[in-house]
């Protein structure tokens, strides 16, 4: 097992305490936990929020999980914050926001910033660098750190656009919440008064004077009512027999829960190629969709349906968010945004894939022999093919859906999304 590396750290959550061996933190915070991170800002126009509000009766939040003796909280909170933030910002999404279940071994296996069952920290930059994230279905929960394997999983859920801190009021707070959706949060949990939280559902009340933290937790809610002045409604990573089947209420600032909080906005993969496009091209290496061409170097530009606009930006898979400047063209001919796009993708990568729609194939350029598998969203292998100057795929057997092409050549494998329609 690769040992991960983990700079600046201010504190570590342990794993099992006072004999609670069932019961597992696992938190290791930065020292600047929010450097490069834009502050939320209520820009939805959402007035003033109810004085009781939370997620979980309105359907939102996906199953309580369990992390068992792993000190993976990190993974789950964010996981759990990603899913019930899918529900809710993608409600008519078909197939995705009915249920969708992430993988936290993934992140516990793959993300090279944390210490695995050792502890870690939020992980939104790893669904922002991987256009998304791997199903429980492809990447099933062990509960002990693994060697990364996620070769043969699909990337297919609405991708993080920009996450943000949230400051640690209860009005922030709520309004990200209102506004986004369920938060990741953290908060002193190793204590005895937090590991036996009673199943009635009463307000847990501020048992810590100290300043560590060693847990994180999602908030799905809050009541002004109940308490002292208020409290949210957590969901846990400790299974449905722990407090009220897995949730609890904690009064604002108890155990100094929302010290360090993170919200995001999502939008639609950019990653995808529809097999229904009217339209494909030879000229450079990116792959066609019906409103959108992503140039295969991380270079896009997109189709209004009304009009000729093209436009391009610069994205670096490493950073949080896009960079540069967009480059509009309006009325454009396709020749003339394919010269812009060149002029700004620099050399176009060796390979190519690309939709044929009038035969229902996919057609690879700059191979001449290679190898293709396709794999479902669970990571199943649905069509393999060996070819030699024979450049299309046929896909017609295949239903509508989202695969993962991957090619092998001389030694090399590329990755591609598609989704057939």
């Amino acid at each position: 097992m690769k040992k991960r590396i983990y700079l600046s750290v201010i504190l570590i959550g342990l794993i099992i305490f006072n004999g609670h061996a069932q019961y597992s933190t696992g938190l290791i915070v930065p020292s600047n936990p929010n450097q490069g991170l834009t502050a939320y800002i209520n820009l939805q126009g959402a007035g003033t929020v109810p004085s009781a509000f939370n997620w979980r009766d309105l359907g939102k939040m996906t199953s309580v999980k369990n992390q068992s003796a792993c000190g993976s909280c990190w993974a789950f909170a964010t996981m759990g914050s990603y899913e019930a933030m899918i529900k809710v910002q993608f409600n008519e999404y078909p197939d995705i926001a009915t249920h969708p279940d992430l993988s936290e071994q993934w992140l516990v296996d793959c993300d090279n910033s944390a210490y695995g069952c050792g502890g870690g920290w939020e992980a939104f930059n790893m669904i922002i660098n991987n256009h998304g994230a791997v199903t429980e279905g492809c990447y099933p929960y062990v509960a002990h750190d693994q060697t990364c394997n996620s070769a043969n999983c699909s990337f297919d859920y609405p991708v993080i656009d920009k996450y943000y801190y949230v400051s640690n009021t209860p009005a922030d707070i709520k309004v990200a919440i209102y506004n986004n959706g369920p938060v990741f949060t953290t908060v002193k949990a190793g204590l005895s008064s937090f590991f036996n939280y009673p199943a009635n559902g009463e307000v847990y009340k501020n048992d810590y004077s100290g300043s560590s933290i060693d847990h994180a937790v999602v908030i799905c809610g809050w009541d002004d009512s109940k308490g002292q002045n208020g409290a949210w409604l957590i969901k846990n990573s400790w299974g449905t027999g722990w407090g009220l089947s897995g949730y609890m209420w904690i009064e604002y600032g108890a155990n100094r829960i929302g010290s360090y909080t993170y919200t995001a906005k999502l939008i639609n993969p950019t990653t995808t190629v529809s097999l229904n496009s009217n339209k494909t091209t030879e000229k450079i290496g990116y792959i066609r969709a019906a409103d959108a061409i992503t140039l295969n170097n991380g270079f896009k530009f997109s189709l209004s349906n009304s009009a000729s606009y093209f436009s391009v930006k610069t994205m670096s898979l490493s950073e949080t968010q896009l960079k540069s400047a967009e480059v509009a063209v309006q009325n454009a001919s396709e020749q003339e945004a394919t010269e812009i796009a060149q002029k700004y993708a620099g050399t176009d990568n060796e390979i190519s894939v690309y939709p044929n729609p009038a035969f229902d194939k996919l057609t690879v350029k700059g191979l001449s022999k290679f190898n293709a598998a396709l794999y479902d969203i669970c990571g199943k292998e649905v069509l393999n093919v060996n070819k030699t100057n024979d450049n299309s795929i046929d896909v017609s057997s295949l239903k509508p859906g989202v695969y993962m092409v991957q090619l092998k050549s001389a030694g090399k494998t590329y990755k591609y999304k598609i989704v057939k329609q």
